[in-house]
């Protein structure tokens, strides 16, 4: 099935998914399968209807979903693979949908929907592409596999808009693959903490993730009191020179004090200064981003400290869990106006991770983040 052609199925099919779930008339449910199962006219009648009826199963019992299974489809033939991999979209969709219904702030729910919109679009577009492989595993990027480190379908445009992961050991054993094939491009992985700490799972998540064919970089959890920048910046470099290379720059993330700090606002700016001017030395002059919050990013003072020239890596969380991808622009702290990486949640779900995790938006792409 074209990719266009899936991707203009998906949008037409918006407005009966909805109206499946928002009448409670059997009657009115009833024909509105019915034109479900006519608009899915490139599947086989039969599993248009078995699409339909786990649909209705769906939102008759709103208490207890249906499970989303994360394993690969296990059909005989190429065409009903598909039909399980688009059963998988809308189903996630309609989930998606009914969380967005429960938001009473108008724009909210419009960003909310819309993001449940773009969800849906780039699921039916893995969709078609597995209609075109004979393997259950999506194509990736130059026609290559997972194992071969090609970057996913989806993430192979480097300047459009994608989506990304942060982890750390707290994630627990993670599947790449899964990760890859789920339409995540990058991951940034924990590397250090402070003076000393290393995360023991940072090596292996490296190689696995690169593997996989996504695009890694490091970040630092800054304990930040004064005198002990440079100091932790040459740790995180240390530590970093054992691991894969990355392909994206660091990023230095604040959102934590060291018990004890005497540190000014003004001395946190020149801290995080320190360590990030001391960091981009090292690589060549790229400038590391900085993560920070609302609260973290206003204390970045006076207006003029350099801190503002490094690329912004914002976490600001839309509400509800596993949200869709935002479309409204968050509001940043005061000294940028504009942000490279916005962390939008830290409950995500993500096929191959068991645990919530944090998703990132990269509007722009990430070509500008890279090291090489």
């Amino acid at each position: 099935m074209p990719q266009d052609h899936t991707v203009r199925q998906g949008e037409t099919l918006l407005g009966i998914l909805k109206a499946v779930c928002e009448f409670s008339d059997e009657e009115i449910v009833r024909k509105k399968l019915v034109e479900l199962n006519t608009r899915l006219n490139g599947l086989a009648s039969s599993d248009s209807i078995r699409i339909g009826q786990r649909l209705k199963i769906f939102c008759s019992e709103p208490e207890s979903p249906p499970v989303e299974s994360d394993a690969e489809p296990t059909a005989d033939t190429t065409e009903e693979a598909v039909t399980d991999c688009f059963e998988r979209c809308y189903t996630r969709y309609l989930r998606r949908i009914r969380a967005c219904k429960n938001e009473a702030d108008a724009d909210v729910k419009r960003a909310c929907l819309e993001g449940a919109r773009l969800v849906l679009q780039a699921c039916l577009e893995h969709c078609s592409r597995q209609s075109n492989s004979d393997a259950g595993t999506p194509p990736l990027a130059g026609g290559g596999t997972p194992d071969g480190g090609s970057v996913p379908h989806g993430c192979s445009n480097q300047t459009a808009r994608m989506v990304g992961i942060d982890v750390s050991h707290h994630q627990g054993d993670i599947d790449f693959k899964q990760v890859a094939a789920d339409l995540r491009c990058f991951v940034y992985l924990k590397a250090t903490e402070g003076t000393s700490y290393k995360d023991p799972r940072a090596k292996e998540y490296a190689e696995a993730a690169q593997k996989a064919g996504l695009l890694i970089g490091y970040y630092h959890f800054a304990r930040p009191k004064a005198g002990d920048a440079a100091a932790e910046a040459r740790a995180f470099l240390a530590a970093s020179a054992g691991l894969p290379a990355a392909d994206l720059v660091p990023a230095l993330d604040l959102e934590a004090f060291e018990r004890g700090h005497t540190l000014s606002d003004v001395a946190l700016s020149k801290w995080a200064e320190t360590w990030l001017a001391t960091v981009s030395a090292a690589i060549g002059g790229k400038k590391p981003l900085i993560y920070l919050n609302r609260s973290w990013g206003n204390k970045m003072q006076p207006a003029t400290t350099p801190v503002k020239g490094y690329p912004l890596w914002f976490a600001n969380y839309v509400r509800g869990d596993d949200p869709g991808v935002p479309t409204r622009e968050p509001r940043l702290p005061t000294i940028w106006t504009t942000y490279s990486l916005w962390q939008f949640t830290e409950k995500g779900r993500v096929k191959g991770i068991k645990t919530s995790v944090d998703l990132n938006l990269a509007p722009r792409g990430i070509a500008h983040l890279k090291l090489r």
